[in-house]
């Protein structure tokens, strides 16, 4: 936490303690640990904490955050977007390798997209409900020669 850190960097010859310790900044609104910030947090020990708080005391409004307090709804959150991030870079992977290879002549259901969408996708920025926003060329027919027909 930033008390713990501005602790170590404190100069103990000065007459001047850090101030009280908070821990706030670890906390979630639901005023439990807050996961996204474990690389940011230290495991003590009961004593530990005993002696800090006995120490230096406690702020205004902090108590002690148990380790097996972390906020759980932002675990699965946390899960959920790295899942869903996860997918993206293997959809965008996928796409890239899809997007460079050139249809072969004979292949007959090949579609022109836009470079914006082909751009967008590999960003990331497209949803799979979302290309119909984009100009999408339906393939050269009977019924719309090539070069016609934009849905």
């Amino acid at each position: 936490t930033d008390w713990l850190r501005d602790w170590v960097a404190c100069d103990l010859k000065l007459p001047d303690k850090p101030e009280k310790v908070t821990t706030s900044g670890i906390l979630t609104t639901s005023l439990k640990a807050d996961p996204s910030k474990v690389l940011e947090m230290k495991r003590v020990s009961t004593k530990a904490w005993g002696m800090l708080v006995s120490h230096y005391g406690l702020a205004e409004g902090s108590f002690p955050v148990r380790c097996d307090e972390l906020d759980e709804e932002k675990v699965v959150e946390m899960c959920k977007l790295a899942r869903d991030k996860a997918h993206r870079k293997d959809l965008q992977f996928r796409l890239k390798e899809l997007l460079s290879v050139t249809p072969q002549p004979k292949d007959k259901g090949c579609v022109w997209v836009s470079r914006a969408l082909c751009k967008d996708a590999l960003a990331g920025k497209v949803s799979s409900d979302a290309t119909a926003a984009y100009s999408v060329m339906c393939p050269p027919s009977d019924a719309h020669p090539a070069g016609e027909g934009r849905r």
